[in-house]
């Protein structure tokens, strides 16, 4: 009997806040996520994206070349990146979601690659029309030996037909960054 009293309450406690907003037809606790990832839809759509790595020279090397389709989903609070097809060269497939924390007041990225099966997280803010997100307080640095780990920042801009990411290094945990990775996005499709 206990068990199911529980059980009705915790039922009423998380349905209760969960009303479908009218007007939009989400739950209320979705308006603040869905309304923050509303200021990334420019992101939406299908990308043929070129990547390029930094090289000892400090010139810009082209790794190769993708398409990717970046879709909305679950009510909008989710924009998913994913790999539809290699165009060129052996660049790293990776696919990415992008969330909002509604808690925390953070945006979040989830980045998996094909090659080092390295979940990554990042966290940060829109500042400008540009997100930009950090591993550091997530703890998914890349380690390069028994005492240095390497960090990543991503910014990227969410507007435009032409789009490019930059993905700077860091082995001091974030005090001083340099160029690592350039994705150019060029829209080959809507979303």
């Amino acid at each position: 009997m206990r068990k199911i009293a529980l059980l009705s309450a915790l039922v009423v406690a998380f349905a209760s806040p969960m009303t479908a907003s009218h007007a939009n037809d989400i739950p209320d606790t979705a308006i603040v996520p869905t309304e923050a990832m509303s200021a990334l839809k420019g992101m939406l759509g299908k990308w043929s994206v070129k990547t390029e790595m930094i090289n000892p020279e400090g010139a810009w090397a082209t790794q190769g070349s993708d398409s990717v389709s970046i879709k909305a989903r679950l009510n909008n609070m989710l924009f998913a990146e994913t790999h539809t097809e290699r165009l060129s060269g052996q660049s790293l497939v990776v696919e990415t979601d992008y969330s909002y924390d509604q808690y925390r007041q953070v945006y979040r990225a989830r980045a998996m690659d094909d090659t080092f099966g390295l979940m990554d997280i990042y966290e940060g803010n829109l500042e400008n029309g540009i997100l930009v997100l950090t591993n550091i307080r997530a703890g998914t640095s890349f380690p390069l030996d028994e005492t240095r780990q390497m960090n990543f920042r991503l910014t990227v801009p969410v507007t435009g037909d032409e789009r490019v990411m930059e993905i700077d290094q860091s082995i001091d945990a974030g005090e001083t960054w340099s160029s690592f990775f350039k994705l150019t996005y060029q829209r080959i499709g809507t979303p």
